[in-house]
C-alpha cells in the first residue's frame, strides 16, 4: 500500500510540475524568425513567461488552420490585417480595442481592427544572385521576363493574393483590380511563366531546404527576410530588388485567442513589443518597419533601405482593399497557376 501511494505521489508531482511549465508558457502561432531572440529573451526575464513558438510559411496555410473546426491551441496568432477582418476569424479572439498605445500611429492602428494591434510593416520584393545574374533587376516584369533563363532557379510565392499581385503590378495594372481583363491578363503572364519555377514556397522555406536551396537564384521575398536569406544562404552575393512598378503594402497585427488560458500576460507580450526600445530592437534585428510614430523609429532603421521603405516608393504601392480577401478570381488563378 505504501509503495502505492508513493507511486501516486510521485505521478501527481508530475502532474503538477507539467501543469506549472505550461502556465508559464505562451504560444505564439508566427511567421518563423519573425520574433528577435533577445526580444524573447528580455520577456521572459521581466514576466517569467517563456515564448513558444509554432510556424507557418504561408497565409493561406495559416488561415486554413484558423478557420479549421478544431484548431491547435494558441496564446497570440500573427497575421495580415486583411485576414483579421474576417468575422469568422474574429469570433475566435478577443477585443482589443481598449488596449491604449499612444507610440502607435491611429491610421494603421484602425487597419488591424478592434481585435488586433498592430506588429511590422513593409512591401514584397525579390530577391536574386549576383553571381548567377548578370543583368541587373529592376522591375517585376524583368523578374518574370527572365524567367525562361531561369529555368527551374526562379521561386515565386505560395500566396493567392500575392501571386495574382506580382503579375497585375507587372503589366502596370492595381493589384486590387476587379477587371476581368486585367485577371485575364495576370493569369496568362503567370500560367506562361509556370513551366519555368523551381517551386512556389516562402522564399525562407526554399532557401532553407537541402534539397532545393542551392539551385535557388532568383525568390520573390518580403523585404524584411532578405536579411534571413543572406544569414541563412551559402551564397554572400544576393541582392534586394523593390520593385520599380511599385508592390504591395503588407501590415501584420497581433491578436489574442478568446479561448487563451493566458490572456493577460498575452496581452502583457503585446504592451512589451509595442513599447518603443522594444518595437525599434525587433526592427533592427529582423529588418522590417517597426509599427511606431516616424519621430520614435531609430535612426539606423530610417537609414536603411530595404527596412524603411517610404516617399514615392509606397506612394507607388498599394494596400489590400477588403474586395481582395477571399476572391473567387483570384483563388482560380493560383490553383490553375501550379496545376
Amino acid at each position: 500500500m505504501r509503495a502505492v501511494f508513493i507511486i501516486l505521489l510521485g505521478l501527481l508531482i508530475q502532474m503538477s510540475a507539467s501543469n506549472v511549465g505550461l502556465a508559464s508558457e505562451l504560444v505564439l502561432y508566427n511567421w518563423p524568425i519573425y520574433l528577435a531572440d533577445e526580444v524573447k529573451q528580455q520577456f521572459t526575464q521581466e514576466s517569467g513567461y517563456h515564448i513558444r513558438e509554432l510556424h507557418y510559411d504561408s497565409d493561406d496555410a495559416r488561415n486554413r488552420l484558423l478557420l479549421s473546426a478544431h484548431p491547435p491551441y494558441f496564446d497570440i496568432v500573427i497575421a495580415d490585417h486583411l485576414t483579421l477582418q474576417n468575422p469568422q476569424i474574429q469570433q475566435r479572439l478577443l477585443p482589443l480595442q481598449n488596449l491604449v498605445l499612444p507610440q502607435v500611429p491611429t491610421d494603421l492602428r484602425n487597419k488591424c481592427g478592434n481585435y488586433a494591434i498592430p506588429y511590422m510593416r513593409g512591401s514584397l520584393g525579390y530577391a536574386y544572385r549576383q553571381d548567377k545574374i548578370t543583368l541587373p533587376l529592376q522591375t517585376w516584369h524583368d523578374l518574370l521576363s527572365q524567367a525562361p533563363s531561369l529555368s527551374q532557379h526562379l521561386v515565386l510565392i505560395d500566396d493567392a493574393r500575392a501571386l495574382s499581385a506580382i503579375a497585375l503590378k507587372a503589366l502596370g495594372y492595381s493589384i486590387n483590380s476587379q477587371s476581368r481583363n486585367e485577371l485575364q491578363q495576370a493569369f496568362m503572364l503567370l500560367k506562361s511563366t509556370s513551366p519555368y519555377v523551381l517551386t512556389y514556397r516562402y522564399s525562407l522555406s526554399a532557401i532553407s531546404d537541402p534539397a532545393v536551396g542551392d539551385q535557388v537564384y532568383a525568390v520573390v521575398t518580403y523585404n524584411g527576410d532578405f536579411y534571413a536569406i543572406q544569414q541563412h544562404s551559402p551564397h554572400h552575393d544576393w541582392r534586394f530588388v523593390s520593385p520599380a512598378e511599385g508592390s504591395l503594402l503588407w501590415l501584420d497585427c497581433l491578436a489574442i485567442f478568446k479561448d487563451s488560458q493566458q490572456t493577460e500576460i498575452a496581452t502583457q507580450f503585446i504592451q512589451f513589443v509595442s513599447r518603443v526600445e522594444i518595437a525599434n530592437l525587433n526592427s533592427e534585428r529582423l529588418g522590417f518597419n517597426p509599427i511606431l510614430h516616424e519621430h520614435l523609429i531609430s535612426n539606423k532603421i530610417i537609414s536603411n533601405p530595404i527596412a524603411y521603405q517610404d516617399g514615392e516608393y509606397t506612394r507607388k504601392s498599394e494596400y489590400y482593399s477588403d474586395s481582395v480577401d477571399g476572391d473567387r478570381v483570384r483563388s482560380i488563378i493560383y490553383y490553375s497557376v501550379l496545376k
